[in-house]
């Protein structure tokens, strides 16, 4: 049986991506938040944060050097990933939600 590593993920990028360019390589690393609202028994509304390190290469990462600023919303396909007991996200597609532009 194969098994089945794909995660979905829409958040706002949280810091400017770190880039690195070994020469044969690009590659650009950076953190988003992800929210969810959920409500309780007594009609409180809760809210939980989380944040993802999420992996980008090759022209992915070029793009996403012009596009990833902060606090832009973000649609992130890809599959976990884990590196000396860190948990990351390798991206396989990036979405990025328009941005608005104040006058």
């Amino acid at each position: 049986m194969n098994n089945l590593n794909s995660i979905i993920l829409e958040g706002n990028v949280v810091e400017k991506p770190m880039f690195d360019n070994t020469g044969k390589l690009i590659s650009a690393l950076f953190p988003i938040s992800v929210k969810r609202y959920s409500k309780t028994s007594n009609n409180e509304t809760l809210e939980e944060s989380y944040k993802f390190d999420i992996e980008t290469y090759g022209k992915m990462a070029e793009f996403c050097k012009d596009k990833c600023t902060l606090d832009r919303g973000i649609r992130v396909v890809g599959r976990l990933v884990e590196r000396e007991g860190k948990v990351s996200v390798v991206a396989e597609h990036i979405e990025f939600k328009p941005q608005i532009k104040k006058a």
